[in-house]
Order: structure tokens, then sequence, then C-alpha cells
């Protein structure tokens, strides 16, 4: 159950209006969340009740091997007796009348206190086998104790999980609200960035990251900058920033390069690749494509992913506005 609830917290949405699919996974990981939190309470509940078994049992388990001592220890006493008193009988070799009335006595005597040994016996027997349960019973109890603390770590390490889900959705959420005002009030061409238009939900980069907005600037052989460069350490994971399918290119300007053509309808290019991760193919949101490097005409350079979008797979357009929420830059987060 666990699993299955951890599984479905971590499923891709489909493919859509980024507002949207942010607005279901922000619900979806709440749910789950709750439901988290509800069956935490409960094991929290089983295991307060456990204790308080555990302790009544252990408190059990002297008392009842003091007692099993003091039954043992009572019949260890009267069996010497009757030994001492067998002795003395067998050492009567005159019978007269009062000694037959004594030897009559000592019958009894030796008879009472065979069945009193009888019945101290079979209450050993009894003690016993309560505290042999009552140590079964304790054992099992621990062993459910154990398993609790285990489940309990995973219920919390997935509450953790799950609020940490909801927060990052939340969050994205309102940067991209708070985006989207900016750049309506502005005029500014972070609309034509594609920012909302795309259904990009990921940074291409999956660890630390660090970039700027150098859209634009010159680059050798006369040409402009069509993308950012999202500066990484070597072999830093590429992920897919949408469903799609992945294409791979050689040589050029861009080494080793991922075309992912999104089913949101947006192209996106990831170029100086050090190596690519499994052949082309049909990927969803979050696998990985490549990993960071410097091939290409960035050979001798800091390894980095240069990253374009390209809305309905045509001209390219400043990825750095949308890179910005996905990647939350830290010298330039949305206020």
């Amino acid at each position: 159950m666990l699993a299955a609830v951890l599984v479905a917290g971590v499923a891709s949405p489909a493919a859509g209006d980024p507002i949207t699919d942010l607005r279901r996974r922000l619900e979806t990981a709440r749910e789950h969340a709750t439901e988290a939190a509800a069956r935490h309470a409960d094991a929290l509940a089983e295991q307060a009740r456990l204790q308080v078994e555990i302790a009544r049992l252990e408190a059990e388990i002297p008392r009842l091997r003091a007692e099993a001592e003091t039954l043992r220890q009572r019949i260890r006493r009267r069996a010497a007796e009757l030994y001492k008193m067998q002795s003395r009988e067998a050492l009567v070799d005159v019978v007269t009348a009062d000694d037959v009335i004594a030897a009559a006595r000592r019958t009894r005597l030796t008879s009472a206190v065979t069945s009193h040994e009888n019945d101290t016996a079979a209450e050993l027997r009894r003690t016993e086998e309560r505290l042999r349960r009552t140590e079964e019973d304790l054992r099992a109890r621990q062993a459910e104790q154990d398993v609790l603390v285990a489940q309990l770590e995973l219920l919390r390490r997935l509450l953790d999980f799950q609020l940490a889900l909801a927060g990052a959705a939340l969050e994205q959420l309102r940067e991209i609200r708070a985006s989207q005002a900016r750049e309506a009030a502005a005029g500014a061409e972070g609309a034509a960035a594609g920012q909302v238009a795309t259904g990009a939900l990921r940074c291409p980069v999956d660890g630390a990251v660090a970039f700027t907005n150098d859209w634009g600037q010159p680059r050798s052989e006369d040409r402009t900058h069509e993308g950012t460069d999202l500066v990484a350490s070597r072999g830093t994971p590429n992920v897919a920033v949408v469903d799609g399918v992945v294409e791979h290119r050689t040589g050029g300007n861009g080494g080793l390069a991922v075309w992912l053509r999104g089913d949101d309808g947006v192209s996106y290019y990831y170029a100086h690749l050090d190596r690519f991760e499994g052949p082309p193919r049909l990927v969803k949101l979050g696998d990985v494509v490549g990993y960071t490097g410097d091939t290409g005409n960035a050979a001798g350079g800091p390894p980095h992913t240069h990253f374009e979008i390209h809305p309905g797979g045509h001209g390219a357009v400043n990825p750095y506005p949308t890179l910005r929420v996905l990647c939350r830059a830290p010298d330039d987060r949305p206020r």
C-alpha cells in the first residue's frame, strides 16, 4: 500500500497547460499527504498501545519468575522432609500397640505431605506455563513494535515527501502567476519565450546549476546566442522537461546534442552533452536523456548544457524566463 501511494505521488501529469497540471499535482500531493498523516497518526496510537502492553508484560514476568522460584523452594523443602520421615520409618523394627498407632499417624502425615507436595507441584507447573506464555507474548509484542517503528519512519518520510511535492507545486504555481503578471504588465518578451505556452515542468539540468540571461549575446562566426547556457558539473543528469520523443545529434557546434520533441507541441534542444542516456526513444517527464559536458564548440570551457526552446518546432525563443521559474535561479528569483 505504501509503495502504491509513493508511486502515485510521483506519477507524471499528462501534458497540457502547465498551470492545470500543477494544480492537479498539488491536489494529488495534498491528498496523499493527508492519507499519510492519517496513517501516521494511527500508527502512533498503535505504538502507544503496544508500549503499554509491553510495560505490563515486562512487569509481570519478574513477578511470575519470583512466584515460580518460591514454589520450587517449597517443593524442595517438602521433599527433604518426606525423605527424612521415610528414613525414620525404615528404622522401626519393634511393633507394639503404641508403635502401630505411631506408624499409622506417620503414614497419615506422609500422605498429607505428599498431597500438599502434589498441589504445590501442580501450582508450579501452572505458574511456569503462565510465565512461558507471558514471555512469548512479550517477544511477539516487541517484534510488532520493531515493525511498527520501521513503518512509522517510512510513513514520516512519505509524508515529508508528499508535503515537499505539494510545496514545490504551490511555489511553482505562485511563481508562474507572478511571472505572468510581470510579463503582461511590462509587455516584455517573456510570453513570447514560451514560459506559459510550453508544458515544461522540470529544470532540464537535474542538479546544482548556474545561468544568466545570455540570450542574444554575440558568439563566434558572427552569430548570436539563441539559448541559455546552464553551467553544471560534468556528468550532471539532463532530464526531459516534458513527455515526448528524444532524437540524437552528433557533430557540429552542438557536439553531442538531444532534440526533445515534446507532446506539448514544443521542441527542446540540449547541446554539448558529455554522453547520451539510452537510445532515441519515447521519454516521460523527468527521464534522463544525457549528461552535462563540453562537446562541440564548448570544448575547453566550463561544462554546461546549452538549452533552447522552439515553440511549434519553429524558431528559438528566449528560454531564460521559463528556466528562471523551472530552475529557480538564486540570483534572480521571482519576487
